[in-house]
């Protein structure tokens, strides 16, 4: 078992409150059982023993209550079960020098599937600060051999550097589609540091982080992540525009 975090927010939780007490113990121990990037074998029998070892209860049971509510899901590969739990990062800070996962992760249908699931956006209230970023993968289909587009680093960069502008809270299909189709536009944004570079020439434009002040009659304007990768947002500033 990790060290996690664990803040009030959990607690105030009604979609989590709907499920049994057990199961919502059993979830907060996951987080602990889980590895860096929220993933673990799906074990019943070995999850009981390390995190309900005193209770009577049946696990399957409670784990199917927490994957119905969208807590977490399952996947198979190679014959082998999984779990995870969307939205792992932004609820929890792992540490630097904790091992990478050795578990693979689940495809892509698998995990849009449930990074987006409605009930999985009410994990938002146990978020352990205010960084918000995301567990993403990828399969290695025809339409996506480019590098993994690392949403999950990428957001956290937003969050470090522009931390005036609006904060990320749900990373829906459309925004990583908008992310997904900037990256594979150009060679040289399939790099984290450019879109660092990117992020600190953002903010040395007054307009964009909200320094100028609007016309009368108008509202402040603060650049959002969306907005920025939208195509022809995107390319105004990179011609300079806002400057």
């Amino acid at each position: 078992m990790r060290a996690r975090y664990i803040k009030p927010g959990f607690f105030q939780n009604d979609i989590l409150a709907e499920c049994e007490p057990l199961a919502r113990i059993l979830f907060s121990g996951l987080w602990g059982y889980a590895d860096k990037e929220g993933r673990f074998e799906w074990r019943p029998k070995k999850i009981k023993a390390v995190i309900l070892p005193y209770d009577e209860c049946n696990v399957n049971g409670l784990l199917e209550q927490l994957e119905q509510k969208g807590f977490v899901f399952q996947y198979s590969i190679n014959g082998n079960t999984y779990g995870c739990i969307p939205h792992f990062l932004e609820h929890q800070n792992p540490h630097p020098h904790e091992a990478r996962s050795r578990i693979p992760p689940p495809d892509d249908e698998i995990f849009q599937k449930y990074q987006c699931h409605e009930m999985s956006l009410h994990l938002h209230d146990m978020s352990c600060n205010s960084n918000h970023s995301y567990s993403y993968s990828y399969n290695n289909n025809e339409e996506d051999k480019l590098p993994n587009v690392p949403h999950a680093k990428i957001i956290k960069l937003w969050h470090e550097i522009l931390p005036e502008l609006p904060n990320i809270k749900q990373w829906t299909s459309t925004r990583q589609a908008l992310l997904r189709s900037r990256w594979k536009e150009n060679p040289e944004r399939q790099d984290v540091d450019w879109w660092k570079g990117f992020f600190e020439y953002i903010r040395g434009c007054p307009f964009l982080m909200g320094a100028v002040d609007p016309k009368p009659g108008h509202k402040r304007f603060f650049a959002r992540l969306d907005w920025v990768l939208k195509e022809s947002n995107f390319l105004k500033i990179l011609e300079g525009v806002y400057e």
